[in-house]
């Protein structure tokens, strides 16, 4: 999966991209592994593994929240007071018959007060996900 979107985090706003691999196995149906990488235009960036649970709502419309603790550097971004971040996201995505999906994210990205200072920052993002076949 691929994206792009818009970071805010009250002093610190811009454009921001991720990718994102989800493992193509499902574990008790509908939990699926998956690895982030997200970077801002102001050089920070984060890269984690965690979990997305994908229900269908409709046959073509996906509902996907994940969880992805993770590694987050400043750059010249924001700083979220910790390096390790935890990825909180809720995902709505409407899949075509290729498999290929559309969707919109939203998310916080937050160290969950293990440092002070947790001013953490939101993003909203669109995102084209396409199938790997193996």
């Amino acid at each position: 999966m691929i994206g792009g979107g818009y970071l805010d985090s009250r002093k610190c706003t811009g454009s921001i991209f991720q990718a994102e691999y989800r493992f193509g196995k499902y574990f008790w149906r509908y939990i699926r592994p998956q690895i982030d990488f997200l970077i801002s235009q102001h050089g920070s960036g984060f890269i984690g593994a965690g979990i997305g649970l994908e229900f269908y709502v409709t046959r073509n419309i996906l509902l996907i929240p994940s969880f992805v603790p993770g590694v987050y550097w400043r750059g010249k971004g924001k700083d979220l007071g910790c390096p390790i971040e935890f990825r909180s996201c809720l995902e709505l995505a409407y899949e075509m018959e290729n498999q290929v999906r559309l969707g919109v994210q939203i998310y916080h990205l937050s160290n969950a007060h293990l440092s002070c200072d947790n001013p953490g920052f939101n993003a909203i993002s669109f995102c084209l996900s396409l199938p790997l076949k193996s």
